[in-house]
């Protein structure tokens, strides 16, 4: 009998949920935090510790501009495509680094004017609307992570898009499929 040599699955997907945090503050009381979702679709190589991948995300970032108002919900769903190098491919704790390229398209509810507080430095009454115009942006995605037996993975995004939207998310992804076979 011959024995089979390892390899990596073709093909897996995975679906995450994690917490997004917004880096520019445009004189909000509270810079922004929610929760993203999202799901991907990778194909591994063979024979290179690399993938590549389809992947769909959406987010909500909730802001206060003061403290007599109440939140605005900033909302973005993200469509790109990902490459991720794997480092100690075949082990039961691998570390990969990588980046997404896509699209990202804005969906807040917000219109009107936005009261701020008084203490900031920005226009206490500037319009909501220069906030959320813009349909959507090119995205630019950097990535690191660690992955646990080839099934679930923690990572952390930066996500470059139009400025009032760029955000840091961190994430607990579920593999399914994948992982080594014989």
């Amino acid at each position: 009998a011959q024995d089979k040599v390892p390899h990596i699955a073709r093909v897996e997907g995975d679906v995450h949920i994690g917490l997004t945090f917004a880096v520019c503050d445009y004189g909000f009381l509270n810079n922004g935090q929610g929760l993203n979702l999202g799901a991907e679709v990778r194909y591994n190589f063979q024979k290179l510790p690399m993938d590549i991948g389809l992947g769909f995300e959406g987010s909500t970032l909730l802001r206060w501009p003061s403290k007599n108002n109440g939140y605005y919900p900033f909302r973005n769903e993200s469509i790109y495509v990902s490459t991720d190098y794997i480092f100690r491919q075949m082990k039961k704790v691998s570390f990969f680094a990588g980046v997404g390229l896509g699209y990202t398209f804005f969906n807040s509810r917000v219109s009107g004017p936005i009261t701020f507080s008084t203490d900031d430095k920005t226009d206490p009454e500037r319009d909501v609307q220069e906030y959320t115009s813009r349909p959507g942006s090119f995205l630019a995605m950097p990535r690191i992570g660690v992955e646990f037996w080839h099934r679930l993975r923690i990572s952390c995004c930066y996500m470059i898009q139009e400025k009032t939207n760029q955000r840091f998310a961190v994430s607990i992804t579920c593999a399914i499929g994948g992982g080594v076979r014989k």
